[in-house]
């Protein structure tokens, strides 16, 4: 899932699917599930093998690693749920307005989420130093 971009002369263009263009509000939504995946794909790696770095040099990982590993895959899963469920399945047309609503919701979740996630990663790699 990406904003797709086309390029007119200098101008670079977003190109928001079609079923997305009937608000600004779903425009924002759909903007918002973007950039959670692109953050979550650029991070998840990195965080993933940072733990298991973790877990060599320690033996085990603390109970407070092993939850935040818990919550970040139950992140993912979440953050892939949504994609498929608002991006790629189809819709029938008399369900838009309430899948719409549903996925201000569900973004929503995950951005708050999102904001959670970043504080408590910061935390515990400081405290691993």
């Amino acid at each position: 899932m990406t904003l797709f971009t086309k390029t007119i002369g200098k101008n670079t263009v977003l190109c928001i699917p079609v079923r997305f263009q009937g608000s600004e509000k779903t425009i924002r939504d759909y903007k918002l599930l973007v950039q959670i995946y692109r953050n979550l794909c650029e991070f998840y790696t990195s965080i993933i093998s940072s733990l298991k770095k973790m877990e060599i040099i320690q033996g085990k990982l603390t109970d407070e690693q092993k939850s935040f590993k818990t919550r970040i895959k139950q992140f993912k899963r979440s953050v892939d749920d949504c994609r498929k469920k608002y991006v790629y399945a189809t819709w029938p047309q008399k369900d838009s307005e309430r899948l719409h609503n549903e996925m201000s919701e569900d973004v929503s979740s995950l951005f708050k989420e999102s904001n959670d996630i970043g504080p408590l990663w910061r935390h515990i790699k400081t405290s691993c130093k």
